[in-house]
């Protein structure tokens, strides 16, 4: 509860923040689901979230006793769920530095809308073990955006939009 109330006070400064969801470790459905809903609640009474980051969970190198990764069908199912239950949350990020470029590119057409950036070097799952992608090339992300027909946006931390590659 901490941490809602520490984005309760935040926002209450007129200040915007990002919500995450680290999934697919030990928790349930129902666990995601009630996660969900208490970001929902707080996004209704103080409109603060610029956009929720679902993480998934990286089991290399973790002292958690967990044999499978989820599967792309779950984890998409986890972005579809979390469109629907946050319809009042703008951006949806498919962190392609956990779940894999071509996963993140499919999330787009699940209810994800931002693929998050070029990421020189993932520091937050990669601090705890994880080998989590390296960066990639701009270039590349155009190109991969492009091909799936949709619009490659530049943007800042704030969603102001920077660049639009037509």
């Amino acid at each position: 509860e901490n941490w809602l109330k520490i984005h309760k006070l935040w926002h209450s400064k007129g200040k915007q923040s990002n919500a995450t969801m680290l999934f697919g470790h030990i928790e349930e459905r129902k666990h995601r689901i009630d996660h969900l809903l208490r970001l929902r609640k707080l996004q209704d009474e103080t409109g603060g979230f610029n956009a929720l980051i679902p993480l998934v969970w990286q089991k290399d190198n973790s002292f958690l006793d967990i044999k499978e990764q989820l599967d792309s069908e779950e984890i998409l199912k986890t972005i579809a769920i979390a469109r629907l239950v946050l319809d009042n949350v703008k951006n949806i990020k498919a962190y392609w530095a956990t779940m894999g470029l071509n996963l993140a590119m499919v999330a787009q057409e699940f209810g994800a809308n931002d693929l998050d950036g070029t990421i020189e070097k993932e520091s937050i799952q990669s601090a705890g073990g994880a080998k989590s992608a390296r960066g990639t090339k701009l270039e590349t992300f155009i190109e991969l955006i492009k091909t799936s027909n949709l619009i490659p946006v530049e943007r800042d931390s704030l969603y102001n939009e920077i660049r639009i590659y037509e």
